[in-house]
């Protein structure tokens, strides 16, 4: 995901969490739970090119 959509997703993410929710732990949880499954389908796919 390029960077320009990770702000996009982070800024829609902020202002849609309470404010009782730092910035941080949103920042967190978008990496572990959509970023990171995201890089490992893209490796998947890169992966199964080569074979």
């Amino acid at each position: 995901m390029g960077s320009k959509y990770a702000g996009v997703a982070m800024t829609c993410l902020t202002k849609s969490t309470p404010l009782q929710k730092k910035t941080e732990e949103v920042r967190k949880e978008f990496y572990e739970d959509v970023l990171c499954p995201l890089q490992e389908i893209m490796d998947g796919f890169k992966k199964k090119k080569r074979v």
